[in-house]
């Protein structure tokens, strides 16, 4: 057993991939060949590793390896702070996708002092302590920025695909044709024209907000899938930025609008013909 191999975290973290991939080639003696599984599992082992590389850096210890920072103690509290704004299923993934991340490392020959059951005391906990358990399936995103950074950790395209859908509401294929066409939608005014959506309906015209203006300027290809990969890494789907945008857009509107009259905006914001769709998407999210 031995400490992960860099003097920096990010080199690290570079290591102790390198070491479960070798492990895992190494047992079944051959490149694996479900290459999407694999590819999935590659980037909720990245997005596991970078977010407690985050929190132990916001610790301020002295301790130079990472894997010394995986004891009972410290990932009690890891798990706690990272799940605290996840729904139930999510944060039951998160903790037994760390689990997982923790046996790899330790069958990679990795030297970890923890006791297993820290993650079943942790998911006893979810169980006990999350009010999650209603009807309502909470589909929007509570810490969206915190996703976003996160994205453009494994790659700066997801992080404004991410931005884009957030910020107008528009499904994820009418994101990435934006992404990729800028120039076909976006006219003099800041404003996006002609935008087709769902049943060939064009969107009406949407405003652009500056931080948008310069996502779309500096616009690359994106990769659906990949994209779809990195946020299935977080428990999320691309839809539920959809599901964000109606909940905090409906807030925004109440303050100056009654309930209806906000209804019809987003409605008609997201290509809605009928605001019962949208008020159904309204029901599958926090707001209250």
């Amino acid at each position: 057993m031995a400490n992960l191999k860099g003097l920096t975290f990010e080199k690290q973290i570079k290591n102790a991939k390198i070491r479960i991939e070798a492990r895992g080639q190494s047992r079944h003696n051959k490149q694996d060949l479900h290459l999407t599984h694999s590819n999935s599992l590659a980037l909720k082992r990245d997005y596991y590793l970078k977010s407690f590389t985050e929190y132990v850096t916001s610790l301020k210890h002295n301790e130079a390896k990472l894997n010394n920072y995986m004891n009972n103690k410290i990932i009690s509290k890891f798990l706690k702070y990272k799940t605290a704004t996840l729904s139930q299923k999510s944060a039951i993934n998160f903790t037994r996708g760390f689990s997982a991340l923790t046996d790899a490392l330790k069958n990679s020959g990795v030297t970890i002092i923890i006791d297993k059951s820290v993650f079943d005391t942790h998911v006893n906990f979810i169980k006990k302590n999350n009010e999650d358990n209603q009807k309502t399936e909470n589909r929007d995103i509570q810490n969206i920025q915190e996703v976003i950074r996160e994205l453009n950790h494994i790659h700066p395209s997801f992080a404004a695909l991410a931005t884009l859908q957030s910020s107008l509401g528009i499904r994820v294929s009418e994101a990435i044709e934006l992404l990729q066409n800028p120039q076909i939608y976006i006219k003099q005014d800041n404003m996006i024209h002609g935008l087709v959506g769902k049943g060939n309906h064009k969107y009406e015209p949407k405003p652009l907000a500056n931080e948008l203006i310069e996502i779309l300027k500096n616009s690359e290809t994106v990769n659906y899938q990949s994209y779809q990969n990195a946020l299935k890494s977080m428990n999320i789907t691309s839809h539920d930025m959809r599901y964000t945008y109606v909940k905090n857009r409906i807030e925004q509107l109440l303050k100056s609008k009654n309930y209806k009259e906000a209804l019809l905006i987003v409605s008609k914001e997201i290509n809605h013909h009928r605001s019962k769709i949208t008020e159904y998407y309204l029901s599958r999210t926090s707001f209250k």
